[in-house]
């Protein structure tokens, strides 16, 4: 309980019982961070009260205790949550857990979203697959090519960006792990959505023989 409470504002500091912690959250509109913390630190008796006052697990204005649970590896507490009503499908800024979970590289919440039949390809064209490949996290890359994740998807992060492969985008981050990772999860570099921009001047030959003999 002290790490929630040393986590939490001062106001929350000097109090001693789980039903006293919610009340002042109530008073200031904070439950859901209190619910993030005790699913942090693992706090279930915190948790189990909120559930017992009827606060959501599924919070509209957050990513949610699951999340929160599932990057610090407590997949006991993600159960917990899971069983009490936590959706693995909850979404975030228009974003599903598995989408965050990539971008972040937290490969256990991934893993266990995946192991929870969370559809690997996520809900919108810019994957959970794009996300990892983007910040270089070749583990839940090839996690997600495990759990066969389409490497050739095109997709785009917004209205205003070009589509484009998981595959061109390792190509302009100079990553020859996760370019490798792809061409083995069967990444077409001949593909559509397969491009590098003009300005780098170099090609996926080019780029693989620079990987080798590096190593």
């Amino acid at each position: 309980m002290n790490n929630v409470l040393n986590s939490l504002p001062n106001q929350y500091q000097y109090l001693k019982d789980s039903d006293a912690i919610y009340d002042q959250a109530e008073k200031q509109k904070d439950v859901t961070r209190v619910m993030n913390v005790a699913a942090k630190y693992g706090c279930l008796p915190l948790l189990e009260k909120g559930i017992e006052r009827g606060h959501s697990l599924n919070p509209r204005n957050s990513i949610g205790p699951l999340y929160f649970a599932l990057t610090e590896g407590k997949t006991d507490v993600a159960d917990y949550l899971k069983k009490n009503g936590a959706s693995m499908h909850h979404m975030y800024k228009d974003r599903c857990l598995l989408s965050h979970a990539a971008e972040n590289g937290h490969a256990v919440a991934v893993k266990y979203l995946l192991e929870s039949d969370v559809p690997v390809q996520g809900f919108h064209s810019y994957s959970p697959l794009h996300w990892a490949t983007k910040n270089r996290h070749r583990k839940v890359v090839d996690l997600l090519l495990h759990h066969r994740a389409n490497p050739n998807q095109s997709g785009s992060k917004g209205k205003y960006t070009p589509k484009s492969v998981p595959l061109a985008i390792a190509l302009c981050n100079h990553d020859y792990d996760v370019i490798l990772s792809l061409l083995r999860g069967g990444a077409n570099p001949k593909g559509k959505g397969c491009y590098v921009t003009w300005e780098m001047g170099e090609d996926i030959r080019g780029l693989i023989r620079e990987y080798k003999d590096k190593k």
